[in-house]
């Protein structure tokens, strides 16, 4: 994919706030950026709303945080969007957790059935700060691979916070 950076931003659609904040944060003035899920929503228990759908048929990367957190809402947004960018394999595509160690994974056989169980580990990694960089560096290389031109922006914004003064 190629964004000319004259005419064009990075269009990203985040599934929740905390994802959104990293990429207002690297992607600054380069970037358009929807967040699906309102701060005082619970992840959980989110439905796909046409709005959703409309977003993700429009985005050139679709964030979100994975290990089945998004599994009541994200697969039905996914697949209608009909947009080939943010289907599972390719390059408009970031599942946040493959950029930690998932913990808490079940040793048994689990179902929803069980309650509110997390079949691929604790979904809520992002309460780490390394967790946290770890994804920021992420979303820096995808940021970087859909917007080569201003990969040297975004590569400075995510360095930024590591810097002393």
């Amino acid at each position: 994919m190629f964004i000319n950076p004259a005419f064009a931003e990075v269009n990203i659609v985040a599934t929740l706030p905390w994802i959104g904040s990293i990429v207002r944060e690297i992607g600054g003035d380069k970037v358009k950026l929807t967040v699906l899920v309102k701060p005082n929503q619970d992840p959980h228990f989110i439905e796909a709303k046409p709005s959703m759908i409309l977003s993700a048929s429009k985005a050139d990367i679709l964030m979100y945080n994975g290990l089945d957190l998004e599994a009541g809402y994200l697969p039905l947004i996914i697949n209608s969007s009909r947009n080939y960018r943010i289907q599972l394999g390719q390059k408009g595509n970031l599942d946040c957790s493959r950029y930690v160690n998932a913990i808490e994974i079940p040793q048994r056989d689990v179902d929803r059935s069980m309650g509110d169980i997390h079949p691929f580990g604790n979904p809520h990694y992002h309460l780490s700060p390394k967790n946290i960089m770890n994804v920021a560096e992420g979303i820096t290389q995808t940021l970087s691979d859909v917007d080569s031109a201003n990969a040297a922006n975004f590569i400075k914004q995510t360095l930024y916070p590591l810097k002393s003064d």
